[in-house]
């Protein structure tokens, strides 16, 4: 897991926020998720560092309960 990561999820909430939305459990995961996709294809590897399994419902990680 990527130390900076704490920070991310800290920008990414200030951001929802900011946009006068709200922040869940699930949308913060999936944000994570979308960040990480984003990040890979220009840099190769994640930025999280997250094990991310796709389910039917959507992306899924077992880390993201410990963090």
């Amino acid at each position: 897991m990527n130390p900076n990561l704490p920070n991310l999820i800290a920008v990414i909430i200030s951001q929802v926020t900011a946009q006068e939305s709200f922040i869940t459990k699930t949308k913060l995961l999936k944000l994570l998720y979308l960040f990480d996709v984003e990040y890979y294809r220009t840099h190769r590897q994640t930025f999280t560092g997250l094990h991310w399994k796709y389910f039917h419902l959507g992306p899924w990680t077992a880390e993201y309960d410990s963090i």
